[in-house]
């Protein structure tokens, strides 16, 4: 369990991210277990591939209590989660889009 903030998109341009997107993925019990790794590796893998080509930063990951956020900003928020549905759809993800040109999530996490 525990919160990874990536520091390296600290000085990204944030005006040019305001979106904020959770990519979620829930598991049986507070840990992942057994084949629940390789789904959760698979997806830090494609979101790492896709990052500089669908215009999102990751910035962050947090897994606990049964489930594993990936918090991305995106230039686009709405058209990054239709391109994620499409190549992550199998994986059993959820996405969630929201307004947050202040970065105040990242703000929030940093302070963890």
């Amino acid at each position: 369990m525990g919160t990874r903030l990536l520091r390296r998109h600290a000085k990204a341009n944030r005006s040019e991210y305001p979106d904020l997107v959770y990519c979620t993925m829930t598991f049986d019990g507070e840990l992942p277990r057994g084949s629940q790794w390789e789904v959760l590796s698979e997806v830090d893998d494609c979101l790492e591939q896709l990052e500089s080509l669908l215009g999102f930063l990751v910035v962050g990951v947090m897994t606990m209590d049964g489930k594993r956020d990936s918090i991305l900003y995106a230039k686009d928020g709405q058209n990054l989660m239709t391109e994620l549905h499409q190549r992550l759809g199998d994986k059993g993800v959820q996405l969630e889009c929201t307004a947050d040109p202040a970065w105040s999530q990242y703000r929030d996490l940093a302070k963890l």
